[in-house]
């Protein structure tokens, strides 16, 4: 049967930890200076791809690939992100599969990682419990994000920086915003097995 989610716990030792967040706070700072991605809400949530010229985000997607086996045959990244949520109300990410932004909804997995502990208080990410068996229809809302109407069972999950979950495209997942004056940072990468 296939695996739809898991977690990785301790993904990250502490040196490669502070690595990946020297390079997302120098992405950051390069990012402001640049025109928006359109998903981004300025201020308060940003999405800065990208950065496979960066020595530590390349030793973290090479280091990766033997645990992505036990989902997919043979890993292939096709997209990576870092995601930074600041304070306020803004940074909300309403229920969503990833799967719903791609124009192929060939099955894929996204592996996203804590660069800082998560929480409900900072908009750590809550997942479905219940697992739709294909992409539903989803609308624009107000922020120009896709999203559709779930109601099912779901857990905000509490990761420690250098953890990951990895969930396939298809799992609902959606993040509400960041109450804590600190930024939430994580990094997120996309994976499939060639059939893309």
């Amino acid at each position: 049967m296939q695996k739809l989610i898991g977690t990785l716990p301790d993904l990250l030792n502490v040196e490669m930890l502070n690595a990946l967040r020297k390079a997302c706070d120098d992405a950051m700072d390069d990012a402001i200076k640049k025109p928006k991605n359109s998903m981004d809400r300025e201020g308060y949530r940003y999405f800065i791809g990208g950065n496979l010229r960066n020595l530590a985000v390349r030793e973290f997607l090479k280091s990766t690939t033997t645990c992505l086996r036990e989902y997919l045959a043979a890993p292939q990244l096709f997209h990576e992100q870092f995601v930074i949520k600041y304070q306020g109300d803004a940074g909300i990410f309403d229920w969503h599969q990833d799967g719903a932004y791609e124009v192929d909804p060939t099955p894929y997995y996204t592996l996203w990682l804590a660069l800082d502990d998560t929480e409900k208080k900072n908009g750590g990410l809550e997942v479905a419990q219940a697992i739709p068996k294909g992409i539903q229809h989803h609308k624009v809302d107000a922020n120009g994000d896709l999203t559709f109407n779930y109601k099912g069972p779901s857990k905000t999950l509490l990761l420690d920086a250098g953890s990951a979950i990895i969930f396939h495209s298809r799992v609902p997942h959606r993040s509400g915003p960041n109450f804590l004056s600190k930024p939430r940072r994580a990094y997120v990468s996309f994976w499939h097995s060639g059939e893309l």
